[in-house]
Order: C-alpha cells, then sequence, then structure tokens
C-alpha cells in the first residue's frame, strides 16, 4: 500500500522462483511480521511457509520474546500452524477483516 519510514530498518525476506520475485514478508525493529505476500499463481505450494519459517528463525536469532502480526481473517490458519494466536476483536485494514496474532517466541 505505502512504504513507511521504518522499511530501511527491516529484515526483508524474498522468495524467487525461476528470476521472478514471487513473495515477500518483513519482521520490523519492533517485531511485527507484515507485508507478507506471494503471488496468486504461487499460493498453496509451500511459498508463504518458507517465508514465514525465515521470519520466525530471525526472530528467534535476535531473541525475540514474541513476534505479532495483523492476519487477514482467511489466513487465521495458516498462522495458527505456527503457533500464532488471536489477540482482541476482527478490525477493518484497507477494506479486509483483519485479527491482530501474537506468537511467543520464548520455550521453542
Amino acid at each position: 500500500m505505502e512504504w513507511e519510514s521504518s522499511d530501511p530498518e527491516c529484515d526483508w525476506f524474498v522468495a524467487v522462483q525461476g528470476g521472478e520475485m514471487v513473495g515477500i514478508v518483513r519482521l520490523t525493529p519492533d517485531a511485527r511480521i507484515g507485508r507478507m505476500a506471494v503471488l496468486a499463481d504461487w499460493r498453496n505450494r509451500g511459498i508463504g511457509a518458507g517465508l514465514l519459517d525465515a521470519v520466525l528463525e530471525r526472530a528467534n536469532s535476535r531473541g525475540l520474546a514474541s513476534v505479532e502480526l495483523h492476519a487477514q481473517a482467511h489466513a487465521i490458519g495458516f498462522y495458527e500452524r505456527f503457533g500464532f494466536h488471536c489477540v482482541g476483536p476482527e478490525f477493518d485494514e484497507a477494506g479486509i477483516p483483519h485479527r491482530h496474532m501474537i506468537k511467543n517466541m520464548r520455550g521453542q
């Protein structure tokens, strides 16, 4: 949607297939996962899982106690499989229903 002033300080993870960027996600300095996207033709092929694994590995190596994200409502089950849980009510972000989700990184 837009660039943020913190973008240069974020850890970015990019999935590339055949020289084409097919997925992306970032981890902000304040432990938020965001801007996760996979091109429609590449969904359900493990790209998102690979990106999320990479982000969680980085969060773990940074010693973060927890990470959080805003999940589109239809993707909640995906994040739950990685140990995230919903916090608070559903809300609208960019015209799409979302839920705030948190994952405890301790004790993994």
